[in-house]
């Protein structure tokens, strides 16, 4: 049963340069999603999805999973692929606290430091917590086998994809990942954001680039950041410039950086 996705901003790696506390790699890329917007390269905020205060356990009642997209047409190419999500493993009570293994999956299941305290787990199977937040709309029901749907779906060819139709067990999945509508960020400061952002994180030669883009700002498609950025200039010359067409940076060590980030960007998927 699907719980909720694990989202955030995303970057490239080599801008990870915070707390890796709830910092999650997208698997086969070298993208991280910043849970806690620890890593974010500006003066903004953005909301946080409930799946970061999950805690760890060695014996966990959840993990998560990397669902890859339904569709690939039309707008999509402006997007990510793939999102991580968190997943019930095993029947979960009402109240029950949710619990992952933040190691589960990592090549050298490192995430605790060699001289840390491990936190100690206790009896959280047997804690309940009193229902909080709103009611649960009537007609909620459990999103079941989603990543099995979207599997299938991704078998349909896409001649038949635009006529096809998402199981119900994904239609919920995604409704209920908010229990309120994200707020859309108004235009004015998506202008300000894209101007920030567009030098560091989009690029000319890789669609993809303006989905990472739009991860930092609410309520915003990749394919609409694009969009509004032709949208602030007559030509190429009056619009914020892309990463691609950034001067090259003063030190070696900046360089490096650019380099390593403008290689990943070029070659996302």
């Amino acid at each position: 049963q699907a719980i909720c996705e694990y989202g955030g901003p995303r970057l490239p790696l080599p801008l990870q340069t915070r707390d890796g506390k709830y910092v999650l790699q997208l698997p086969r890329t070298r993208v991280f999603v910043d849970g806690n917007c620890d890593n974010v390269p500006g003066e903004y905020s953005l909301p946080r999805h409930a799946a970061i205060f999950a805690n760890h356990s060695a014996t966990p009642n959840a993990r998560l999973e990397c669902w890859p997209d339904l569709l690939a047409t039309g707008a999509r190419e402006y997007e990510l692929s793939g999102s991580m999500w968190l997943v019930a493993s095993e029947p979960i009570a009402a109240g029950q606290e949710i619990r992952f293994d933040y190691e589960a999956g990592s090549q050298d299941r490192e995430y605790w430091q060699p001289d840390a305290v491990r936190p100690l787990e206790g009896d959280w199977r047997g804690s309940r917590m009193p229902r909080v937040g709103p009611p649960v709309p009537a007609d909620a029901a459990p999103a079941l086998d989603v990543l099995d749907a979207i599997r299938r779906a991704a078998g349909v060819s896409r001649v038949q994809r635009r006529y096809f139709v998402a199981p119900p067990a994904l239609t919920r999945a995604v409704s209920r990942v908010h229990l309120a509508p994200v707020t859309r960020l108004p235009a004015a400061q998506a202008d300000r954001r894209l101007r920030e952002l567009a030098p560091l994180l989009a690029r000319s030669d890789n669609k993809k680039t303006w989905g990472l883009l739009a991860s930092h700002l609410p309520g915003w498609t990749g394919s609409e950041c694009h969009m509004r950025w032709i949208a602030m200039g007559k030509s190429k010359a009056e619009r914020p410039r892309l990463q691609d067409d950034q001067p090259p940076a003063a030190d070696a060590g900046s360089r490096r950086q650019d380099k390593m980030c403008g290689t990943i960007l070029r070659t996302m998927q």
